[in-house]
C-alpha cells in the first residue's frame, strides 16, 4: 500500500475514534489506543516517518497543553538552590 493509502486509513480511523466516543461517552483517547492497536496488528498498517513526526509533535504539545510549562517563579528558585 502507497503513503496515501496508510494516511486515509489513519485519518479514517481517527473519525470513526470520534464518532465512536460520542455515541458510547468513552474518551476518544481510548478509543483512538484501541483502534491504533487493531490498526496495527489486524489492518496490517504501520508507522511512517511522518507518523512518528506527528506523534512527537502531538506529545510535546499535549504535554504543554496540559500545564507542564514552567513557571518563571519557580525556575527562578530551582536555578538558586544549585548554584
Amino acid at each position: 500500500m502507497n503513503q496515501w493509502g496508510i494516511a486515509a486509513l489513519w485519518t479514517a480511523l481517527a473519525l470513526a475514534a470520534g464518532l465512536i466516543s460520542v455515541r458510547t461517552a468513552i474518551s476518544v483517547s481510548l478509543v483512538e489506543i484501541a483502534l491504533g492497536v487493531i490498526g496495527g496488528n489486524y489492518l496490517g498498517l504501520h508507522a511512517t516517518d511522518w507518523t512518528n513526526f506527528l506523534a512527537g509533535f502531538g506529545a510535546i504539545l499535549l504535554t504543554f497543553l496540559a500545564g507542564a510549562e514552567i513557571e518563571p517563579d519557580a525556575l527562578q528558585g530551582l536555578l538558586q538552590a544549585f548554584p
